[in-house]
């Protein structure tokens, strides 16, 4: 999971801060699935607590992207489709291309040594994938979400990092919809991206930032209109029941 932004660090641990993080996780997770209703009586029920926690919680989450909210329909999870799915590649190679510059520029050794940790046991989880294991997939997407916003940290620009993290909340809710393990990665596939950011070398850095993120690209469209033609019924795993909250 993407790391506390400022605003969640400055908030104390209030029980609207408690059920924004609840449901921030349901969402992430596909428990609540990409285009449902949030019905506040029965999340309110469900976390044990007012509705007026569960509407904070809400609108925080419209700022991070998971949630859209309306005067008129109330609150929903963000939809997922191929042309939003395109246009975030977009804006994430946009971004992560700098941010690859950045980090040459001004990441300390230090931080460098740590990268290459994290690539070293991201490609060992990745080499895991494929078994079944849902324990396996779920901490190969998490850990890869911490890998690729560590590196935006390290770029040492705060607006890129809010963005990049925004951006990783809907990558994890995608990739918690479709089994990454279909769509593998070569070996040692973050090590290589890790060696080339800590080359000392701009170009080479921002080279292999890029084709890291273009890699997949046509498959994973393709898994994106797969999920919209079968439905998420079976590609979503741990979802409430949704008669319970029809019936709300």
């Amino acid at each position: 999971m993407p790391d506390a932004s400022q605003s969640e660090r400055l908030q104390p641990n209030t029980i609207a801060t408690q059920v924004y993080r609840r449901l921030r996780e349901d969402i992430v997770t596909g428990v609540l699935p990409p285009g449902m209703h949030l019905v506040r009586r029965t999340l309110a029920k469900r976390y044990g607590v007012s509705v007026l926690p569960v509407m904070e919680a809400c609108f925080r989450l419209e700022n991070d992207g998971l949630v859209e909210n309306s005067p008129l329909l109330g609150a929903h999870v963000i939809n997922i489709t191929v042309e939003i799915t395109e246009e975030e590649r977009v804006f994430r190679e946009a971004i992560e291309c700098q941010a690859a510059r950045e980090l040459v520029a001004v990441a300390p050794e230090a931080a460098k040594n740590k990268l290459r940790e994290l690539a070293e046991t991201l490609d060992l989880i990745q080499e895991s994938l494929g078994g079944g294991d849902e324990q396996v997939e779920r901490t190969f997407q998490r850990r890869h979400s911490e890998f690729h916003l560590f590196i935006a940290r390290q770029a040492r620009a705060k607006l890129l990092y809010r963005q990049m993290r925004r951006l990783w909340f809907r990558r994890l809710m995608l990739s918690c919809n479709i089994n990454t393990s279909l769509f593998p990665h070569p070996k040692g596939w973050h090590a290589r991206l890790a060696g080339e950011l800590c080359s000392g070398d701009q170009d080479r850095a921002e080279r292999e930032m890029r084709a890291h993120i273009r890699f997949n690209r046509d498959k994973n469209a393709e898994a994106v209109r797969e999920l919209l033609r079968r439905g998420r019924e079976g590609l979503i795993g741990g979802m409430l029941e949704q008669e319970a909250l029809a019936a709300d």
